[in-house]
């Protein structure tokens, strides 16, 4: 059984009509195929994939689907939220420069910008601390609003996205015009080396927004772009690329894998410029925004809870009871960028009552710290301190309790949410960012402090 054509008169050699034969009743009959247009834009037919699926679309874009093809109908839990109208959440980021390359928060606009010389070498990247636990058989979804300065240029790299050194997604431009090198990258380390594959124009398998799509849209990148990416984590799951605009959701290009695409989806955000050779001039890029969201609600996920603690310690003023970093280093040799949120605070005051203060510092605020308590294999703790440097500039007060004497349970949960930073290394790699928990006595009397921390780790 063939498909076949039907030779319909009047010109000579006749007009053909597609066909598919079928068997009805013992006979051969030939069907007409068809085409589902609009009456409008006759160029504009169904499609239909290779397994008969009809792409069905609504007036602002397609469905949305995450990367395991769930359709999405619920709402989604934001992991993070990075806006910079009114400030430039300097400490929720590493920061890195280096040949005269220069990040600034401008006040005016409510931007960040990210600039390099002309010079080889110049650099300015920023990156999140925290790595956004991503939960398996979820689906994240990251939007990023960036304005380029111009549409490239030779010697010069500018990218934004969800990455780190070693895996990750983001948008690339590269020298040259739009069409030359707006670029799409998924960089992964499953082989133990990292390495970046690059999608170009060329091979955008959505609308490449260069005029010639069904969108009709050209991307001015020196315009403010609301640029899209989701993404999955394992075999089989996908990744998809795009933009907003004007209310419309655009796919760019979505790579299918069959294979285990990056060796970690819970990563940062992260912005570069960066120059490889000298350029004929300096190079300019702004970000507005950046959200991170999740399919998964992180409550119901894997966590390991533990606890510190520190006995009868003498305060006096602004005497450091329990010190909490995060190790650089997991058990087993592992960078660590697990985030770990502290609970229960339970205290216990013997001699008098105590004012306890949550604060925020580095290690090097405090004197005679040794690092003490080994804690779960995330964090470490410090009971020997004996008070507060008095050069500390970075020292600065979270919160405060009054307890006293005998036993005081405080819920400290939230002053660290779980959208929010908790205690964890610092995305360069060092861990000298502190939690500290610091007691002053409130009456002249001897006073001494017990203290237990309890936290959990989300790994």
């Amino acid at each position: 059984m063939a498909d076949n054509f039907i030779r319909i008169p009047p010109d000579s050699t006749g007009k053909r009509l597609g066909t598919l034969q079928h068997t009805i009743d013992a006979l051969a009959v030939d069907i007409q195929k068809v085409h589902v247009a609009s009456n409008l834009y006759p160029e504009n037919i169904q499609d239909i994939d290779n397994e008969g699926n009809a792409y069905v679309r609504f007036g602002d874009g397609h469905p949305i689907f995450d990367p395991f093809h769930n359709f999405k109908v619920s709402e989604t839990n934001i992991l993070g939220v990075y806006e910079y109208s009114t400030d430039g959440y300097f400490d929720l980021v590493t920061d890195t420069v280096s040949g005269n390359g220069n990040i600034d928060y401008e006040t005016t606009s409510g931007t960040m910008l990210y600039e390099t010389t002309n010079e080889d070498g110049s650099y300015a990247c920023r990156t999140t601390d925290r790595y956004h636990y991503h939960q398996p058989g979820t689906s994240m979804h990251l939007i990023i609003t960036m304005q380029n300065g111009d549409t490239g240029k030779a010697g010069n790299i500018r990218r934004w996205g969800y990455y780190d050194d070693n895996d990750g997604v983001f948008f690339q431009l590269t020298g040259g015009a739009v069409d030359g090198g707006h670029d799409l990258v998924y960089r992964t380390s499953v082989s133990g080396t990292p390495t970046d594959y690059i999608i170009q124009l060329a091979d955008f398998n959505g609308d490449p927004v260069d005029g010639t799509g069904k969108s009709g849209l050209t991307i001015d990148l020196t315009q403010y772009v609301q640029y899209w990416m989701s993404m999955g984590a394992g075999s089989g799951s996908r990744i998809t690329y795009g933009i907003y605009h004007l209310g419309r959701r655009i796919i760019i290009h979505t790579l299918e894998t069959t294979s285990i695409p990056l060796r970690t989806t819970s990563l940062p955000i992260r912005v570069e410029n960066f120059n490889t050779d000298a350029t004929v001039s300096g190079s300019e890029l702004r970000q507005t925004n950046a959200i991170l969201k999740s399919a998964g609600n992180q409550n119901n996920t894997f966590w390991r809870f533990a606890d510190m603690e520190v006995v009868d310690k003498t305060i006096t003023t602004e005497t450091p009871i329990l010190l909490c970093r995060s190790k650089a280093l997991l058990d087993n040799g592992v960078v660590n960028n697990i985030n770990t949120y502290p609970e229960t605070l339970s205290v216990y005051c013997s001699g008098g009552p105590a004012k306890i203060q949550v604060v925020n510092a580095l290690v090097s605020d405090f004197e005679n710290d040794s690092w003490d308590i080994a804690g779960m294999s995330t964090i470490m703790g410090d009971t020997t301190s004996t008070g507060v440097s008095s050069s500390s500039d970075t020292y600065w007060n979270m919160c405060t309790y009054y307890c006293d004497t005998g036993v005081t349970n405080i819920d400290i949960s939230k002053q660290f949410e779980l959208n929010d930073e908790g205690i964890l290394t610092a995305a360069d790699g060092t861990n000298l960012e502190v939690v500290g928990f610091v007691g002053t006595r409130l009456t002249s009397n001897t006073t001494s402090v017990s203290m237990t921390l309890s936290y959990r780790e989300l790994w």
